[in-house]
């Protein structure tokens, strides 16, 4: 029987060499990911330059013959820009732009603005306090923002307290945020703190993330997700790590693999797909412009579908 590999591939470039950072149910169902036809990946080319296949330094990884698929229940994006303009205690008229739904309020009190837009094809939200969260502001100062452990507990009550933080959410990290601006003498000096959450399902990761940004006095400058509602759909068969390898030298022409894991990929926050689909991510190094290196992350879609005569249907490949 002959296979059919889907591909996905999405590049992560890091430049770190000072340059700039560049329908239910039955077999029949067919899996469709809601997504733009492939382009080709782009590299760099030069006279007398012939690329070489990507390397791997990492072994292969122990994967099942098999992996449940899951299917994104679709919400409505009113009601849920409802939802969360209740949990923000935020009011104001809608808007709609390209692609987001916004509400706007601005405190008159505090002269700050508050802002909660919504991606209805994906479910991304974001709210944020943009006077403070966009600017370098004297309330932020250092010494007014609380430590990495109290920063954690204060997102995470909030979030908690709101429920906002799902039931299946995974403390990740803890990052920082900040800058400076500078007017004649004067220099201000801004800190935030960022908590952000992943997602696991069946013990397997999906690259699903919320965050909460923390700032001075112990305020809620933003909270971001992307964390679609989910049910199990059935049981696929999978490719080999060893056969995604070859699909991505077929698509990508240098560096090398240092690691290879399997995951969840559901979408990113302007698209979210139908299903949350197993992929093989593969994660190393290569070439980078200025004679430096950058790192890429790429991922290949590790299922088969197959119909009631073991013919594979296939979806719309994308990068």
């Amino acid at each position: 029987m002959g296979k059919l590999f889907f591909v996905l591939l999405i590049g992560l470039f890091l430049f770190v060499a000072g340059c700039m950072q560049p329908g239910p149910g039955g077999n029949n169902t067919t899996i469709t990911t809601d997504s733009k036809p492939a382009t080709p990946v782009p590299t760099y080319v030069e006279d007398n330059w012939t690329p070489e296949p990507v390397g791997l330094s990492t072994s292969y990884p122990e994967f099942p013959r098999t992996m449940m698929v899951y299917r994104v229940i679709p919400e409505d994006p009113r009601e849920k820009l409802g939802e969360l303009s209740k949990k923000f205690n935020i009011s104001g008229d809608l808007k709609m732009y390209d692609t987001s739904w916004v509400i706007e309020e601005y405190n008159s009190t505090s002269q700050e603005q508050y802002v909660l837009s919504l991606i209805p094809e994906s479910g991304y939200f974001e709210y944020s306090n943009s006077t403070r969260y966009l600017d370098v502001n004297p309330l932020d100062s250092p010494e007014f923002v609380p430590d990495d452990d109290q920063a954690r507990r204060i997102g995470e009550d909030y979030l908690k307290n709101t429920g906002l933080l799902p039931d299946d959410a995974i403390f990740n990290q803890i990052g920082h945020g900040g800058g400076e601006s500078h007017i004649g003498n004067i220099t201000t000096v801004s800190k935030t703190v960022v908590i952000s959450y992943m997602r696991k399902i069946n013990g397997t990761i999906v690259n699903d993330r919320m965050s909460v940004m923390v700032g001075g006095g112990g305020d809620i400058l933003r909270v971001s997700s992307h964390w679609p509602k989910v049910e199990s759909y059935k049981e696929i068969p999978l490719i080999s790590p060893e056969e995604a390898f070859k699909e991505l030298q077929r698509n990508v022409s240098y560096g090398n693999v240092t690691n290879i894991s399997l995951e969840y990929y559901s979408g990113t926050r302007d698209t979210q797909l139908s299903y949350i689909l197993p992929v093989y991510v593969f994660r190393g190094m290569g070439p980078g412009s200025c004679d430096g290196e950058q790192a890429f992350e790429y991922k290949i879609i590790a299922t088969q579908i197959m119909n009631e005569s073991g013919a594979i249907q296939r979806y719309d490949s994308y990068y």
